[in-house]
């Protein structure tokens, strides 16, 4: 019975292949940084039709490197059109206008979410493995992410040190975002979770300093960029607090978005806390 089962099982993935080589799209273009690693990671050059202008950025996008050489697109329903792709990636909640037109003119489009857990975030990688036509890939990048993540958790130290996310304006997450399922992840809590805060949302600096977390950690400041939002970083209370207690700027192409990649993330994180 057991060997029946195993069987029926490989059929149904064997299925599930030729299903995806059937339909694979072979033009694919993305419409930012998000879409960018899905595709960098999941398909072969030859079936890239164009990526975001930040594809190659190796402050926003972690698979920089293999972004050189492809053509890029500032996103224009016209200039995606001229490329005619057979599938255009994007996030859900950006291009409206643009995803609109493509999809009124019968272009398929793939909206990407933002998970939250990683159950989210391997849900999430399975669809867009399955809309690539990649799903054996996908299952593969899958199992080594969370291999990753498993060891990085049994090595995480018994006592958890608080940390908390902070991004130009003041602006962290809470819970229900991936990070702080990254800090979990990593053996961290998560201040603003303890605070009941939800999601993307806003830490004053009286809270922030009221609370005196063990660990600060910044990201999506850029060095050289002047600008209202910035400027959080760079009051009194703020400088007092970070001379007192570690921190450090996890680079924003870490966690630019929520996909498999997340294990990156975690393992940064884990790193600077061993140090």
């Amino acid at each position: 019975m057991a060997a029946v089962s195993r069987l029926l099982a490989l059929a149904a993935i064997l299925a599930a292949m030729a299903g995806d080589a059937m339909a694979a799209p072979r033009r694919i273009a993305s419409l930012g940084v998000c879409a960018d690693q899905y595709i960098l990671g999941m398909v072969e050059r030859d079936r890239i039709a164009a990526l975001s202008r930040d594809a190659a950025n190796p402050s926003l996008s972690l698979y920089h490197e293999a972004a050189r050489g492809l053509p890029v697109t500032g996103g224009s329903a016209e200039e995606l059109l001229a490329l005619r792709p057979d599938l255009v990636v994007a996030n859900r909640w950006g291009n409206t206008k643009t995803l609109a037109i493509l999809e009124r003119l019968g272009v398929p489009v793939l909206r990407l979410t933002l998970p939250a857990t990683f159950e989210d975030v391997m849900a999430e990688t399975r669809r867009v493995a399955a809309a690539f036509g990649e799903t054996a890939r996908g299952e593969r990048l899958i199992a080594d992410a969370e291999a990753r993540i498993d060891a990085i958790a049994r090595h995480a130290a018994t006592k958890r040190p608080e940390a908390v996310y902070i991004m130009p304006g003041g602006h962290t997450a809470g819970r229900e975002s991936f990070v702080n399922t990254v800090f979990a992840a990593a053996g961290v809590g998560n201040m603003a979770a303890r605070l009941g805060k939800v999601g993307w949302t806003s830490l004053s600096l009286e809270e922030l300093v009221a609370e005196d977390p063990d660990l600060l950690v910044f990201s999506f400041f850029r060095p050289g960029i002047h600008s209202l939002a910035s400027r959080y970083r760079h009051h009194g209370l703020l400088i007092r607090l970070a001379a007192r207690k570690p921190g450090f700027d996890m680079p924003e192409r870490y966690w630019v978005c929520g996909g498999w990649f997340l294990h990156e993330a975690v393992a940064r994180l884990a790193e600077e806390l061993r140090r």
